[in-house]
């Protein structure tokens, strides 16, 4: 890219940046979902059991470990302040939009890159959930960083390199995915096989989704933080498969009303003006992705991950846990 191509991208990227940082600790947590979070985080913390998360001493199961854990590693760092919390999601927003500006220059070259990610950090959603100490950053950066593998891993030629290629990209894409059920639960796995597995058989390449060694490497990943938990708190599978997913939508078990709406994110919520990004691609695209295939997963892609139903759900007076029954 040309230096002055370069100049034309750091005003928007600069002011995404500002946009996303700027006064992360400028206004106290918000109720209930920051505080909760956030104490639990501390709890761990203070606690140094990475395994159980805990809220006021007593085992909180709603979500899994990892964001959990990284905003208690921030804690162990930056010690239990509003900035340590919010820096949480921040630094998962920023590995999402490292990753769409790596992903969306090997499809189209680096004015493709920096127009995925400069979009993508822009858009309101991004720039709340940015800052805001909730599970959702975390998720996205591995649905993202999964479906991406599963692209590279489907679209390698039937080739001798291909075929290292699906070997090596399927697998990172389960590990991805493993890491996505230990943030926020099976949603992680649901998403990316939604895209894949049309994907796949589109392409005729659905058996690549078979891999042995992806499987297996999601259940090594998860399975031992769910025994781990069992045996602290022998119901929580049940709690896990049926309470928060069946239980949640069809009895009254965890006593909360919802609603269910859409959210549909559009390219024009951007607050940058894109009629001053510079246009256009640098021819340097690679002939193996510059195809309709391309399009059809990225479309099915935005229709699963920014046009779906999603339970709100309104605050409880008490948090379920199955050691309160």
């Amino acid at each position: 890219m040309a230096n002055g191509h370069r100049i034309q991208w750091l005003v928007p990227l600069v002011l995404m940046l500002i946009g996303l940082a700027f006064g992360l600790a400028g206004y106290p947590l918000l109720d209930p979902d920051e505080g909760r979070n956030a104490e639990v985080a501390r709890e761990m913390a203070a606690s140094n059991d990475y395994i159980l998360p805990r809220l006021n001493g007593l085992p909180y199961l709603d979500k899994p470990i990892v964001f959990f854990g990284a905003a208690a590693v921030s804690m162990e760092i930056f010690g239990p302040t509003v900035f340590a919390a919010r820096v949480t999601p921040l630094v998962f927003t920023l590995l999402t939009l490292l990753l769409v500006w790596w992903f969306g220059t090997r499809l189209y070259g680096p004015v493709g890159g920096w127009t995925a990610a400069i979009a993508t950090g822009t858009m309101p959603l991004t720039l709340a959930f940015a800052r805001t100490v909730i599970f959702d950053s975390a998720l996205t950066f591995f649905v993202t960083a999964t479906l991406v593998s599963f692209f590279i891993g489907l679209e390698a030629e039937d080739t001798v390199a291909g075929r290292k290629a699906t070997q090596r990209w399927v697998p990172v894409a389960f590990g991805f995915m493993a890491f996505g059920v230990l943030t926020k639960g099976p949603i992680a796995i649901v998403i990316p096989l939604l895209v894949a597995i049309p994907f796949g058989i589109l392409r005729a390449r659905w058996k690549r989704l078979l891999d042995p060694v992806g499987w297996l490497l999601l259940v090594a990943i998860v399975l031992p933080w769910v025994v781990a938990v069992s045996r602290q708190v022998p119901d929580f599978v049940r709690y896990v498969v049926y309470t928060e997913s069946v239980g949640r939508l069809f009895t009254d078990e965890l006593r909360f009303a919802m609603d269910v709406c859409c959210v549909v994110r559009m390219e024009r919520e951007s607050p940058i003006c894109y009629d001053n990004v510079p246009q256009g691609r640098t021819g340097n695209v690679p002939p193996a992705m510059d195809r309709p295939a391309t399009y059809f997963f990225l479309a099915i892609t935005i229709k699963t991950a920014t046009v779906h139903p999603s339970v709100v759900t309104g605050s409880r007076s008490s948090r379920y846990t199955p050691v309160e029954h």
